[in-house]
């Protein structure tokens, strides 16, 4: 699942690389539900573009 779904609550922080100045590590809350894009998902699913979508998800990967 692509991170564009999810809200910056959804994920955990990562104080040991945040006080590190490392890359953050990105992992989601046991309570994380993708709500963001979803509206936008249905409707090009509903007028047949999902190819779109999957070539989004693509590129942001």
């Amino acid at each position: 699942m692509c991170s564009c779904y999810f809200t910056i609550e959804d994920y955990e922080r990562d104080l040991k690389n945040e006080l590190l100045g490392s890359p953050l590590k990105r992992i989601l809350t046991k309570t994380a539900i993708p709500t963001l894009e979803l509206a936008e998902i249905q409707e090009n699913y509903d007028a047949g573009q999902t190819q779109d979508h999957s070539e989004k998800l693509l590129e942001v990967v």
